[in-house]
């Protein structure tokens, strides 16, 4: 299931960028106008991102670091940034925008490469919380990551879809 939670953000992450560059963009549009083509040329990915993306954090709740739910925000940002970005480089048309646009991928591919979770390589089927030991400066940029937003959003419960409701039902 892990394997292919990660393969949906790789692909999410693949096809965006070749989707998105691959647009027929005239130079007066203005920079919002290109975000909502993007957004509606991109609308069964991002639905799929939303559905797929948060299928596996209720599992965070039985071993503490929220790798799932944490991955899920990371991912999210990197898209909202992808967003914003590759329609700034189709708007002013740069002479290397392709260039530009595959950077912040094989950036953030190198992130990936040494392992993008606190559990990276330990089995947790014991139900046992696994040992944190960091491994090189990109492990230690997500394992940041992780306390960032175990610090903001508190550990996963439970009852974490009933929580979610909870929480919508107390915005009405």
């Amino acid at each position: 299931m892990f394997a292919g939670w990660m393969a949906n953000y790789i692909f999410f992450l693949l096809s965006f960028r070749s989707m998105a560059i691959g647009l027929v963009v005239n130079h007066e549009q203005n920079f919002i106008t290109i975000v909502g083509l993007i957004l509606r040329r991109m609308k069964w990915h991002i639905l799929f991102f939303f559905i797929l993306g948060p299928l596996n954090i209720p599992s965070d709740a039985s071993i503490t670091p929220n790798d799932h739910r944490n991955l899920f925000l990371f991912f999210f940002v990197y898209y909202v940034f992808l967003i914003l970005f590759i329609p700034m480089l189709l708007r002013f048309k740069t002479r290397f925008s392709l260039i530009f646009c595959i950077m912040p991928s094989l950036f953030l591919l190198f992130l990936l490469s040494d392992g993008v979770t606190t559990k990276a390589g330990q089995w947790n089927r014991s139900g046992t919380d696994p040992e944190i030991k960091i491994r090189s400066f990109r492990h230690k940029i997500f394992l940041d990551w992780h306390s960032i937003c175990d610090g903001i959003f508190g550990n996963v419960e439970n009852n974490f879809f009933g929580l979610i409701g909870k929480r919508i039902d107390g915005f009405y």
